[in-house]
């Protein structure tokens, strides 16, 4: 039997041949775990690098006097770097195990050492993460103590924390990486596994990363493409009670509390309105409230007032390049201004501007009003939005302001893509390349956010991946799905664009249930009529009513007389037990009728 002997020697009188290891010499990791050894080296108060080793190497004698590793070549390579970057001294000792034993003996031991071992699965990597924090351990000291970035320890701990289902089916291999990513986008458990359940329960359990981050991501956008948060400035919504949440596994971050930033940017532009007025303009009204109020002609025809008798047309205010000293007293006095936020969170400013005969504006600044925001239930006046949606147009109850209009649209594009079936995924790709610039789809996986495919993945590797017999159903499933992260049918997209979009033949073509269940999925009737007018909630509740879902409502008139808050309150709890939809989510089949027999029927099951 052979001796085993725990010794320290010389870096330089370590070798690693070929002959005896089963292991080849690949560089990946070796990085990390060189900083992994440095990190051990510092918690283990010594200035070698060596003492960071938490395993020694095996070792047996060799020629020339050397001593040739068997067991830890990674390691090894790794004090090898160290030794070339001036980090260590090929004199400094290595903790090694000598064991003497033939070649044959040596690369079964070597093939042992690497088979035999288990590795571990990165969910239980992750968990480790998670139970080193609540250890008392801090993301900077477990980033120190491994080498690693304390954004890569988040991570870790992001994974390692999601909803139990969610772990155990990445580590049963019912959803990859990336997708167990996708969860990490939201971190209350209870929304991840109520999400993960009602994904598992659709298409045979089948869904994609665009499924989850386009459910988590629904009432969120980017920093980088919110305007409004540009224009009021991060400091101001973290301190109104906004969120922002880092994305751990991309560049991006999130602006969780749209409503929220929407109203701040409102309100600092009726604060904008007021001073305008007060420096002696006619009127000041926003640019988001001029199509409801002037309809679609717009505000671009309008005179103004620096225009001469003989070309109307002579004169651009010059958006961005607004400077109050251009405009005399006299010229204020006769004229009001329109002020947006533009793209990059810049007030853009259209002053001078004549409104034409019979058109209603602002000629004083709108009260602050907060009757409808959470929290406040104290404001007398209820018929004004927080978000500025304007007054409703008149025989249209449901009309909304662009605000509320792009929220929707979301919702519709998100309904839509989940309902898709492949020979609607098939006349739509067609259609689309046809038209090319005109289609509510972009046939590349760039569709809007809230679908839109945000993986890495190779491209051989999906294309591997895919059944080649064109009968096979998982390819049609995926096919429906890739399809679905081209559409944006939303609101935003098409608002300076031709009304013949394709989008209400879009989605008539769509199967009625699937599409009316999958939009009342994704429609949040509380963040609906927190937003829009009274009137519709008013009018929603009147069909409500006649769709025999009145029973316990407080009569119309009782109803009409309660604050915005409350009413709002009352209409989406009513709307969201009964499936109530908006216009803009209808499909031609829908009928709150129908749901009533669901919905009874589903209560009939034992």
């Amino acid at each position: 039997m052979n001796e085993t002997v725990l010794q320290m020697v010389p870096f330089s009188k370590l070798a690693a041949p070929d002959e005896i290891n089963a292991r080849g010499k690949s560089k990946e990791g070796i990085d990390e775990m060189c900083a992994s050894i440095l990190a051990q080296m510092v918690k283990a108060g010594s200035s070698n690098p060596a003492d960071g080793l938490i395993q020694p190497l095996a070792v047996r004698p060799g020629d020339n006097g050397k001593l040739e590793i068997k067991d830890g070549r990674r390691r090894h390579m790794a004090l090898a770097k160290l030794v070339k970057d001036g980090k260590m001294k090929k004199s400094d000792p290595v903790p090694v195990i000598v064991r003497d034993e033939t070649d044959s003996e040596s690369l079964e031991t070597s093939l042992m050492a690497n088979t035999v071992r288990l590795p571990m699965h990165p969910v239980d990597q992750h968990e480790v993460f998670a139970r080193l924090v609540d250890q008392g351990n801090s993301e900077s000291e477990i980033a120190a103590r491994f080498g690693i970035a304390e954004k890569t320890v988040r991570q870790h701990l992001a994974l390692g924390r999601l909803a139990p289902a969610i772990r155990e089916a990445y580590r049963k291999g019912k959803i990859d990486s990336e997708i167990a990513k996708a969860f990490t986008l939201h971190a209350d458990l209870d929304v991840q596994a109520s999400l993960y359940e009602q994904l598992r329960k659709q298409n045979g359990g089948r869904f994609g990363v665009y499924q989850v981050r386009g459910a988590l991501d629904q009432r969120r956008v980017p920093v980088k493409q919110c305007e409004d948060l540009a224009f009021v400035g991060k400091d101001a919504y973290v301190s109104a009670g906004g969120k922002l949440t880092e994305s751990l596994f991309d560049d991006d971050e999130y602006v969780d509390d749209v409503p929220l930033v929407n109203k701040l940017a409102a309100d600092k532009l009726k604060a904008k309105c007021a001073e305008f007025f007060a420096d002696g303009w006619a009127w000041a009204e926003l640019e988001d409230d001029m199509p409801q109020r002037w309809g679609s002609n717009g505000w671009g025809n309008w005179a103004n007032v620096k225009d001469d008798d003989e070309n109307e047309d002579s004169y651009d205010p010059g958006v961005e390049a607004f400077n109050p000293d251009e405009w005399s007293a006299d010229e204020r006095a006769k004229s009001g201004c329109i002020i947006g936020v533009g793209r990059d969170g810049e007030l853009n400013v259209f002053a001078g501007l004549i409104k034409p005969e019979g058109t209603v504006v602002s000629t004083e600044p709108d009260e602050e009003d907060d009757g409808d925001f959470e929290g406040d239930d104290e404001s007398e006046d209820d018929d004004i939005d927080a978000e500025a949606d304007g007054e409703a147009s008149e025989g249209n109850p449901f009309s909304v302001s662009m605000v509320l209009a792009q929220s929707v649209s979301i919702a519709r594009t998100a309904a839509a893509a989940q309902a898709i079936d492949l020979t609607t995924a098939l006349r739509l790709v067609v259609a689309a390349l046809t038209c090319r610039h005109s289609a509510p789809a972009a046939i590349t996986n760039n569709g809007h956010n809230s679908v839109r495919v945000h993986g890495t993945k190779n491209f051989a590797e999906v294309f591997a991946s895919l059944p080649a017999d064109t009968r096979s159903p998982e390819l049609h499933v995926r096919f429906c799905e890739a399809i679905g992260t081209t559409l944006d049918l939303t609101f935003e997209t098409w608002r300076y664009k031709g009304r013949d979009s394709g989008i209400d033949e879009l989605v008539a073509a769509l199967d009625g249930a699937t599409f009316t269940a999958a939009a009342r999925e994704h429609f949040n009737a509380a963040d609906y009529f927190k937003r829009a007018k009274k009137s519709a909630a008013i009018a929603a509740i009147d069909e409500i009513r006649e769709a025999g879902f009145g029973d316990g409502l407080a009569p119309e008139d009782v109803l009409a007389g309660m604050k915005q808050a409350d009413l709002a309150a009352a209409a989406a709890e009513r709307a969201q037990a009964c499936g109530w939809l908006p216009p803009e989510l209808r499909h031609p089949a829908y009928a709150l009728g129908v749901v009533k027999i669901a919905i009874a029927a589903e209560q009939a099951r034992p």
